[in-house]
């Protein structure tokens, strides 16, 4: 048995001397203090076949506490209802604002959504105008930040001119930066009683149920009654079915007769 040889040395890797701060370091520390220099940014109804996307802007003061605050998504609807009125009365200011589904059709989810974004903050910033006017800072929730020339326009038509904030997207924002997290619980309460309006109008589709996302009763409902002008016709799982006509009185009853409960 040939004898062992000895395993090659690992070369010793050179110490070069990390800089105690890289350049720009500073932009992407997270805020744990607020005030109003700093306002969050997030939406909800994105991804949902019908109804508004909406987005709310929160600037919180220094000493902001509210017990349960966390990602609207995690939290459940009672909890979302409660925190509602709580961020209202504690933020120094707050927006929302909402782009429509002809808007979103006519531009696309993603600028309808800037848009809205841009709104909120702009409505923020008229409330904090007679303390002293813009945040300097914005935390956007997700990896894409407003447009600034489309920030700067909304923001001029709300507010006295002054420089444009800086912004900053934070993946998964809304469960790290509490003003992120008040904007998410902002947004998703307003469009959810929004969506319940909606249910009242258009019963057929169960808007109350799922608010507008693509469960599969929602979306057997536009197969089978077609789009309501609260859907977005662009979207896949809405655009096939455009024009459909749907089932006469007549034509729901006969459905209704053929169809037989499965043995138990």
């Amino acid at each position: 048995m040939p004898p062992r040889t000895a395993a090659p040395a690992h070369k010793k890797r050179s110490k070069r001397a990390l800089p105690a701060a890289l350049p720009g370091l500073e932009e992407f520390v997270l805020p744990t203090r607020f005030g109003p220099d700093i306002a969050g940014i997030d939406e909800a109804g994105r991804g949902s076949l019908a109804g508004p996307v909406v987005a709310a802007c929160v600037v919180l003061p220094e000493d902001f506490r509210l017990d349960g605050l966390d990602d609207s998504k995690q939290l459940e609807p009672e909890a979302r209802e409660r925190l509602y009125p709580e961020i209202k009365a504690q933020a120094l200011a707050w927006g929302i604002a909402a782009s429509s589904p002809a808007r979103i059709d006519e531009i696309n989810i993603l600028e309808a959504t800037f848009e809205a974004m841009a709104k909120a903050c702009a409505k923020a910033a008229r409330r904090l105008a007679p303390e002293g006017g813009l945040p300097k800072r914005v935390f956007v929730d997700g990896s894409k930040t407003i447009p600034s020339a489309l920030l700067a326009r909304e923001l001029a038509r709300r507010v006295p001119a002054g420089p444009v904030p800086s912004q900053r997207a934070v993946v998964r924002g809304d469960s790290l930066v509490a003003a992120i997290s008040a904007a998410s619980v902002l947004a998703k309460v307003w469009r959810d009683r929004y969506m319940d309006r909606l249910a009242r109008s258009f019963p057929c589709y169960g808007f109350a149920e799922h608010k507008g996302y693509g469960t599969m009763r929602h979306l057997a409902s536009i197969g089978c009654y077609g789009p309501c002008p609260a859907h977005r016709l662009t979207f896949q799982g809405v655009k096939e079915y455009v024009g459909v006509r749907p089932p006469t009185p007549e034509e729901e009853e006969a459905r209704c007769i053929e169809f037989t409960l499965p043995e138990r």
